[in-house]
């Protein structure tokens, strides 16, 4: 198999997260956006909580972060105003580390592949999709957020269907945990005949 850079992408709730560590334990090296996002927003902390109006001086990073997520997914446009803060150096970092990537795949992981216009950057893009209802139950269990947030994510991004339309690969992601793995593993073999 030749060097391939493969994005992941989907909304809040489809298992993008759970795909790419199927494709980790099969030796891809994954960049996690979420992960990146995370690390830039506390290097930026000052500013972010100014542009949120919190304060985030002497509290435990898990505050922090409890803090940050209640206050940007409240309003789309105090997510806009986080994005701004933290989006240009996000794809800055994820661009760094895929130039860098030395495997035979390497994975970048993220709701928002297509807004930062990571996808030009990558061979293959799969989307995991699933029915609303399903996202949301699942981010509702997952996050500890709460449905207005969940909106306020999903506006703030690319419908499911047009990523779909964007991708070459698609996986409407609502079976159990198993079928999903069996779903990677398949196009893992696909890319590895023909990249």
């Amino acid at each position: 198999m030749k060097r391939i850079k493969l994005g992941i992408t989907g909304p809040p709730g489809s298992g993008k997260t759970t795909l790419a560590k199927y494709f980790q334990e099969k030796g891809a090296a994954v960049i996690s956006l979420d992960e990146l996002g995370r690390e830039i927003t506390l290097r930026k902390l000052e500013e972010v909580g100014k542009a949120l109006g919190i304060d985030l001086k002497d509290q435990p990073v898990e505050i922090q972060r409890k803090l940050i997520g209640k206050r940007a997914f409240s309003d789309v446009n105090k997510l806009k105003k986080l994005g701004e803060i933290v989006h240009p150096e996000l794809k800055e970092e994820a661009l760094r580390r895929l130039r860098e990537a030395e495997g035979e795949l390497t994975v970048v992981e993220g709701a928002l592949l297509f807004e930062l216009g990571l996808h030009e950057h990558v061979d293959r893009v799969i989307t995991v999709i699933a029915p609303e209802e399903l996202l949301l139950r699942r981010f509702l269990e997952k996050s500890g957020y709460d449905e207005k947030a969940f909106r306020v994510i999903l506006s703030y991004q690319w419908p499911q269907e047009w990523k779909g339309l964007s991708s070459d690969f698609v996986i409407n992601n609502t079976g159990d945990l198993n079928s999903l793995r069996e779903r990677a593993f398949k196009i893992l073999e696909r890319l590895r005949q023909d990249p």
